[in-house]
């Protein structure tokens, strides 16, 4: 008999339980305790019942799909494998996905995502759309072998055949459920249809948990057709009835709501007609009362008597305006006449006081001439004194100013000769530093220009043609500028004619 070490021990367990099918894919059923959720992402709870329990794990890769995580106390349908932990040497189930099994479990599932809606504003009731009183055609989403649909086709045929049922047969438990119910939604909202239920019969709470799904509450959210939910009996409530617009305790209920008997409406008809009959009763003697007073108030006033009334208030008219006209003139007769009297009376006063005006102008006249007599001569014996005066003013100054004048003068002209001799020095030296610099820049020009001149043309002075020395009067034509190079420059030419010298 061979020993084994505790590693090989274990190990070879845990190779055991891989090859066993059965206890690689199992369902569990039991009571969540010790539950931990690491800040990794890992689930770590145990799985008890009245007489066992046993570790469970979960990955942060399969818990990332999870909306709605285990809390203590919850029953728990775990789906998985089981497997030893080498190092402590338990068993452990590892968890691949798992499903609440208590009623506590969906009630705490349907509480939690009734906060979150209503948060986001689902169930405001400014958003609900209201149910038409009178619909011609329905649309229901429901199973077509359930009572609710029976129930619903009961009432509408007991109440008006009229009405059109259109019906669309979806899941209402159960995988599939949901997606089948938002497919009947989506599909009866495009028919343009007066109204839509949703209904299902009654159940357990598991039976009616798929009307709590998030996505059907937000298809029902986004419909544009009016909608009433009837799911299970009164005492139910699901996410569906809080976000539809209307909801009604039972199928029966929500038919009754959407349907109008015949009956009343024969009886609203009639209603109707009575009232519409009494108005036009009420209407015809209104009319008839506004007329006699039409008739009454055409014989008050009537053409003729507003005729004659017309032509007694013209005669009184034509009686005032005749008086007026005589006593306007009359009136303006008298302040004619004294106006006249005003004007005589005026002018008479005007020409006596001219007369006065005049003869004291006259005598004025003569004061003033006598006036302008005296200052006259005042004023030309003023001038004579005044013109003596000034020639004798000017004689004194002259006087004076000859004095002043040749003690001026003789200062000044010493003054002045001292300057111009200064000036003229000025002048002298200013002449002479120009010749001076003249006659250096001639000579560096001299210089400059002996310099350019070759020694071959110091040494041949000549008249030179392109470079040539010009010795013959052949070599050369009226219009050839050419060269002549004397013993201090070079002069240019132009051949303006030839003569020949015959020897």
């Amino acid at each position: 008999m061979s020993i084994l070490k505790v590693s090989e021990l274990t190990n070879y367990i845990s190779k055991y339980l891989k090859l066993d099918y059965f206890i690689n894919d199992l369902s569990v059923e039991g009571e969540v305790s010790n539950y931990n959720r690491h800040s990794s992402g890992n689930l770590f709870f145990s799985l008890k019942d009245e007489s066992s329990k046993i570790d469970c794990f979960m990955s942060v890769v399969d818990a990332s799909d999870l909306d709605i995580f285990p809390e203590e106390g919850d029953k728990l349908t775990v789906t998985g494998a089981v497997t030893l932990s080498e190092k402590s040497s338990k068993i452990i189930f590892i968890v691949r996905s798992f499903k609440f099994s208590g009623e506590g479990s969906l009630l705490r599932r349907f509480n939690k995502l009734k906060e979150k809606l209503e948060k986001e504003g689902l169930f405001d009731p400014l958003h609900k759309k209201e149910i038409p009183k009178y619909s011609k055609r329905i649309g229901v989403v429901t199973s077509p072998t359930g009572a609710a649909i029976t129930d619903i086709l009961n009432v509408m045929g007991r109440r008006n055949k009229n009405i059109d049922v259109i019906i669309f047969p979806s899941l209402v438990q159960g995988e599939g459920a949901a997606e089948t119910i938002i497919e009947g939604l989506l599909t009866l909202d495009k028919m343009e249809l007066d109204t839509i239920i949703l209904a299902r019969g009654g159940g357990s709470k598991e039976d009616l948990f798929v009307f709590n799904d998030e996505k059907i509450a937000r298809t029902i959210y986004d419909l544009k057709t009016p909608i009433i939910s009837a799911v299970g009996h009164e005492i139910d409530y699901s996410i569906s009835d809080y976000v539809s617009d209307l909801r009604a305790p039972t199928p029966s209920a929500a038919a009754e709501l959407v349907s109008f008997k015949l009956s009343d409406m024969f009886e609203i008809i009639l209603d109707l007609k009575h009232k519409l009959d009494n108005t036009i009763s009420n209407n015809l003697m209104l009319r008839d009362i506004n007329l006699q007073r039409q008739r009454y108030s055409l014989k008050s006033f009537s053409p003729i008597l507003l005729i004659n009334e017309n032509k007694f208030d013209l005669n009184n008219y034509k009686n005032r305006m005749n008086w007026s006209i005589k006593t306007k003139i009359s009136n303006d007769r008298r302040k004619v006449e004294e106006l006249n009297k005003l004007k005589e009376r005026a002018i008479t006063e005007n020409i006596n006081r001219h007369k006065i005006n005049l003869k004291n102008y006259k005598v004025l006249s003569t004061s003033l001439n006598n006036t302008l007599y005296y200052k006259e001569n005042r004023l030309d014996h003023n001038k004579k004194r005044l013109d003596k005066s000034i020639f004798l003013e000017i004689k004194r100054a002259k006087q004076e100013n000859r004095i002043l004048y040749s003690a001026l003068s003789l200062k000044n002209i010493d003054y002045r000769i001292k300057h111009l001799r200064m000036d003229l020095n000025s002048y002298d030296s200013r002449i002479r530093s120009s010749i001076d610099y003249i006659l250096q820049n001639r000579d560096v020009s001299l210089n400059l220009l002996k310099s350019r001149l070759t020694a071959q043309h110091r040494k041949k002075i000549g008249i030179y043609k392109d470079g040539k020395v010009i010795s013959s009067i052949k070599d050369i034509n009226v219009g050839n500028k050419v060269k002549s190079v004397l013993e201090d420059g070079i002069i240019n030419l132009e051949v303006i004619s030839i003569e020949e010298v015959r020897k």
